[in-house]
């Protein structure tokens, strides 16, 4: 018996002698952040650095997502004129991609700051730079001031596009309105289940 259980004991040492560097490798790729750059927004109904601003805000926020290790404009600037690469003009998901090859990263991120009347539109998109995929779509309209897009819409934009829900506090308040009309006692009665039945008879 005594033998039996030294036996077990080391083929289940031997096994785990296996399985845990496996494990151990798993969790290393799975703790990866995943390398993003954030392409300047296209600026449509507004100026070009007024889209560069909100970039630049977006870009902050993506960074405070810690799946997220985010490329630095400087950088990314450095590379891409390097490669003589014009980022104006670069709407289509090929050229979004051609930029990711050209930066080295996993993910790229291509957007605009559009304007119709008095509504403020921003879309984003998120692209798999290996498959050209396009892994998420994210879009935000305000009415009223650009400004805002900058101090509130960007935030909960980055936590749209990853998956994540933003603070209560940052989204914008609606109103909820919540018809309702009167139920008699006896209709509600003629509807209860048995289980309901159950309940009433204990809490009477």
């Amino acid at each position: 018996m005594g033998f039996f259980v030294y036996g077990m004991m080391g083929r289940f040492v031997l096994a785990m002698n296996h399985i845990a560097p496996l494990l151990m490798f798993i969790g290393f790729v799975c703790a990866q952040d995943i390398t993003i750059a954030v392409l300047d927004f296209d600026g449509k109904g507004v100026s070009q650095s007024e889209a560069s601003t909100l970039t630049d805000r977006f870009r902050d926020e993506l960074f405070k997502v810690e799946s997220y290790s985010v490329l630095e404009r400087a950088l990314m600037e450095n590379i891409l004129t390097e490669q003589g690469f014009q980022q104006s003009g670069c709407g289509s998901n090929e050229c979004v991609v051609d930029a990711g090859n050209m930066l080295g990263v996993q993910q790229i991120v291509g957007g605009s700051v559009g304007k119709v009347g008095n509504v403020f539109s921003v879309s984003v998109r998120i692209i798999d730079v290996e498959s050209g995929r396009v892994l998420n779509i994210a879009n935000y309209d305000h009415v009223g001031e650009l400004g805002y897009l900058l101090t509130n819409g960007m935030k909960v934009l980055a936590n749209d596009i990853s998956g994540l829900e933003p603070p209560l506090e940052e989204k914008e308040k609606e109103t909820l309105t919540i018809e309702s009309e009167a139920v008699s006692y006896t209709h509600l009665r003629a509807h209860e289940t048995e289980a309901d039945l159950v309940c009433r008879l204990l809490l009477e």
